[in-house]
């Protein structure tokens, strides 16, 4: 039978659990709400050590992951986006330049490149960068769309 801590025992455990659920707060997803805590925010063009050049026609639904990352699908294809400068996130929606929101199940067209995954991670500078790390939490096995415009959503 386990002993329930009592007086300050209690109170430094209780410190403590509550400093790791701060912690954890603090790690955030493309999903969550940017806030002072940290988290790696939305994943964006300017993520990349240089611009892609050229671009599709792009279209599909945008869709918030169980993790709370944004992915692009289509009939074709299912990928991780990452959105045009500029753009924000504001929990399990995404925020254009000019204040429009595009949430799970909207449809969103624009022009973009497709890039395997691990094109993406190069581009990004790695495994190790901001985007590399994105790429390895949102999108393993998936390729990533750089959305360099946005025409409706």
């Amino acid at each position: 039978m386990s002993r329930r801590p009592t007086g300050s025992r209690f109170r430094v455990q209780a410190a403590l659990g509550t400093a790791a659920v701060l912690l954890l707060a603090g790690t955030g997803c493309a999903g969550e709400a940017e806030s002072a805590e940290g988290g790696m925010g939305l994943p964006v063009v300017g993520w990349l050590d240089e611009p892609t050049t050229g671009g599709t026609a792009i279209s599909g639904t945008m869709r918030v992951a169980d993790n709370g990352c944004f992915h692009l699908e289509s009939d074709s294809a299912h990928l991780f986006i990452l959105w045009p400068d500029g753009f924000e996130h504001d929990g399990a929606q995404v925020l254009t330049g000019d204040g429009a929101a595009i949430a799970d199940g909207d449809e969103l067209s624009g022009t973009g490149t497709v890039l395997a995954n691990s094109d993406a991670v190069e581009a990004g500078g790695g495994k190790d960068s901001q985007l590399g790390q994105a790429v390895g939490y949102c999108a393993e096995g998936l390729d990533v769309v750089v959305l360099t415009e946005v025409t409706s959503g």
